[in-house]
């Protein structure tokens, strides 16, 4: 995810419950796997809410909890506090009794029925700090799924079924696969995770403006939504998508999954949010072209980095105790490291333009204290008690941790003779530890660095990530022949001369 900043004209489980397992609250998984089915319904009145309904089937005293966090914005948001009139019934429509177990848990009494039904409103909610959560408005509404939908404990893992009735003549987009049905068209997960990772736009037809491009047959939909008529260039606009995903492709050795939709909220609210087959942008008709290629190829990689490569404590998820990881300046730094190199392979930039921007990222690196004061890792395991989604006592791990990658990139081509670089451990950890392999741990991600380079590079990967020492731009840019201005150094070597150029012609 990404907040939208302009600097220098670039913009830049089972979960406790009241001191006991909430296992204990609800039944054993059943055997076999049943689906789960929600139904989604805007209410446009007044004040507006969303219905939702969810079918439980052969659950005895199901355990029903809501998130208090939302995967990518790392700051409490306790969603629970926007749920109203929750209740429950058998298949017949007789009420069952519900309590409140605490704030984000709900306990239904069931009394040996088969099925339960559990209704219940969800007003609309202020945004977090990457994305809108609930917002309804007379011609649109939009849905994150951890912001609306409850779980029951114990079942996360089961398949989904995503009905919305939508208003008459409103159109509905949803990165799942759909079914049509008797009933009208259903969407399915393979489990929660996969739901709440899922935005749903329902929209009048005159407030969106789509397009669409195919990239190794795979159809690619933008979706411009709320001031459609303000962008004027939505072909220019997909254009550059398509070269992203291409370049990005091309580095991560192919592309994930079946569809995927880019949603840009124009003039909207908060900045960017990552879903595993979807990104939720914020999009401003003023801003560069280049402006806005940084910001969607930093949401794209993220489909890679953090979706499907991903620390072991960030999936599948505990909703209710937000994880610790030493490893966001990786998650976030990281993705920015590459969304700067695929803009630069897919020609949306140039060389010049792409050493700049590292210049500039240095000189403010350099000029913020914190750097002195705080490390990658700690910024990491500390963004909890900040609350900002961004770091920890003014150290940025987007900004470090984007600093961390340009210099293991070149340290892995110098160390390698240029024969590997940081894509090459990427595709590793792709390889290793996507889903449904667990998650890397801080070492591991340490340890494929050092598979890569066929040496061990601890001493300077623990540098970078645990202490507050200089980081060594001099050595690293000398690799490439480069001074600590980025500039070309008169008298270079051959070897630093071809490592440059392989770097930034993608080879």
């Amino acid at each position: 995810m990404r907040i939208r900043r302009l600097i220098g004209g670039i913009l830049l489980c089972y979960g406790l419950v009241g001191g006991m397992n909430a296992s204990a609250y609800a039944a054993a998984p059943s055997s076999p796997r049943v689906t789960l089915t929600y139904c989604l319904r805007p209410i446009l009145d007044n004040n507006p809410y969303l219905e939702v309904t969810l079918r439980v089937p052969k659950a005895q005293n199901p355990c029903l909890q809501m998130p208090v966090w939302c995967p990518g914005d790392y700051h409490v948001q306790n969603f629970a506090q926007y749920v109203s009139h929750l209740q429950a019934e058998d298949e017949h429509g007789n009420a069952l009794t519900v309590r409140r177990s605490d704030e984000n848990t709900w306990q239904v009494q069931t009394n040996g029925v088969e099925d339960t039904v559990i209704s219940y409103r969800v007003s609309q909610e202020p945004p977090g700090i990457f994305c809108e959560n609930v917002q309804i408005k007379p011609d649109q509404v939009f849905v994150s799924g951890t912001a609306a939908f409850l779980y029951v404990v114990g079942e996360k893992e089961y398949p989904t079924r995503l009905e919305v009735e939508a208003p008459k003549g409103w159109q509905v987009i949803v990165p799942l696969v759909s079914d049509e049905t008797a009933e009208g068209i259903v969407y399915c997960a393979e489990d929660y995770d996969a739901l709440a990772d899922s935005p749903i736009l329902l929209a009048t037809p005159a407030d969106l403006l789509v397009q669409q491009f195919v990239v190794d047959g795979i159809v690619h939909r933008v979706v411009f939504f709320d001031h459609p008529q303000e962008v004027s260039e939505p072909q220019t606009l997909t254009r550059i998508l398509q070269r992203i995903v291409q370049a990005e492709g091309e580095i991560m050795g192919g592309l994930p999954y079946a569809q995927y939709i880019f949603y840009f909220d124009v003039d909207g609210r908060g900045g960017g949010l990552e879903h595993r087959n979807s990104a939720r942008l914020v999009y401003y008709p003023e801003e560069t072209l280049t402006d806005f290629a940084a910001f969607a190829a930093h949401e794209f990689f993220h489909l890679w980095n953090v979706k499907r490569i991903r620390p072991r404590v960030l999936g599948p998820f505990d909703y209710i105790h937000p994880p610790h990881t030493r490893s966001l300046w990786f998650v976030e730094g990281v993705t920015d490291y590459f969304a700067w190199l695929s803009i630069l392979r897919a020609g949306l930039i140039t060389p010049q333009q792409f050493l700049a921007h590292w210049r500039r990222a240095i000189q403010s690196y350099l000029a913020n204290p914190a750097h002195l004061q705080v490390s990658a890792e700690q910024a990491s395991w500390h963004v909890w008690d900040a609350g900002n989604s961004e770091g920890y006592e003014g150290l940025s791990y987007y900004d470090k941790g984007a600093l961390i990658g340009l210099c293991l990139d070149l340290e892995l081509r110098y160390v390698t003779h240029n024969d590997r670089s940081l894509a090459d451990v990427m595709r590793l950890l792709l390889c290793r530890y996507a889903p449904p392999h667990a998650g890397y741990t801080a070492d591991e991600l340490r340890d494929a660095v050092n598979e890569v380079a066929r040496t061990d590079l601890s001493n300077f990967y623990n540098k970078l990530t645990q202490t507050t020492e200089e980081m060594p731009f001099g050595t690293c840019l000398a690799y490439a022949g480069l001074d600590t201005d980025c500039e070309p150094i008169l008298g270079a070597t051959e070897a630093a001369v071809q490592l440059r150029d392989d770097w930034l012609k993608g080879r």
